[in-house]
């Protein structure tokens, strides 16, 4: 399984060690566009979808949406060549899982999932807590001008 980031983001995604490998948004049209492709969107970066779309046409087999982060702001955001990504809604997937596993079916896969993720929780993120409105203006700005370093996760109060 590959895995897309920015090129600031590069090292950091392979120090994680979840991807077989890690290419650029700049090197994404490298790639054998023969191949079927399925691309998970956390980011909502709509330059990228269109890029990857282009690339690989009818290539690619699923398109999600997750997030909307990234998502051009321009009314005049470009169509999709292709396929319409689908979006990916948390508690629609956990309804139907909760039918196909039956009951404690998805806490007994949470639980084994969590289990190997959440030791290495530690080496991945550095947690930051700030407080007041000032700081969460902050790091909204800063988010949205792709200043927060990827291994940084906030947790934000508007109380002081």
């Amino acid at each position: 399984m590959r895995g897309l980031t920015p090129a600031a983001n590069a090292e950091f995604v392979r120090s994680l060690g979840c991807y077989d490998d890690v290419v650029t948004y700049d090197d994404v049209t490298a790639l054998p566009s023969d191949r079927p492709v399925a691309f998970v969107d956390i980011a909502g970066n709509s330059a990228l979808r269109v890029k990857l779309q282009r690339h690989f046409g009818d290539g690619i087999k699923y398109s999600g949406l997750i997030g909307l982060t990234h998502r051009s702001p321009s009314p005049d955001e470009p169509a999709l060549p292709d396929a319409k990504p689908t979006w990916f809604f948390a508690p629609d997937q956990m309804r139907t899982r909760a039918k196909e596993w039956g009951p404690g079916g998805i806490d007994a896969r949470f639980s084994t999932a969590w289990s190997g993720f959440a030791p290495k929780l530690d080496r991945w993120l550095n947690v930051i807590e700030g407080r007041g409105p000032a700081a969460v203006q902050q790091v909204h700005q800063d988010t949205l001008n792709g200043r927060v370093p990827p291994d940084h996760r906030h947790i934000l109060s508007l109380a002081t």
